[in-house]
């Protein structure tokens, strides 16, 4: 995604948010495709991806290890909007570790 992309993308948010009305179907789901991002740039999201469950960015984390989920939430929640980040923390701690956060079953489920 390009700045330009990423800009034009805030700005329908925004729009969005302070309730604008003339945002057409095909807008919004755009919007919602780039929250996202596998959706509309996979191989993008796959690097970030890998980066943040295998890469430098697992070193930040430690995953296993007390307070990873956390420190995930930290991390993240400077690049990712507040409402996806513990979303994004699970799948990372499940791609990484092979078990879901909190889970003292295996966490396999």
């Amino acid at each position: 995604m390009t700045v330009t992309d990423f800009e034009h993308i805030q700005a329908m948010r925004a729009a969005a948010a302070a309730g604008a009305t003339n945002a057409s179907t095909e807008h919004v789901q755009v919007v919602r495709a780039a929250s996202v991002g596998e959706v509309t740039h996979p191989g993008s999201t796959e690097k970030l991806m890998h980066y943040w469950a295998e890469g430098e960015g697992a070193a930040k984390i430690g995953w296993g290890t007390p307070g990873s989920f956390r420190r995930c939430q930290v991390e993240l929640g400077r690049h990712v909007r507040s409402d996806m980040v513990d979303g994004l923390c699970a799948n990372l701690y499940h791609r990484a570790t092979g078990t879901w956060p909190g889970r003292h079953d295996g966490g396999h489920k």
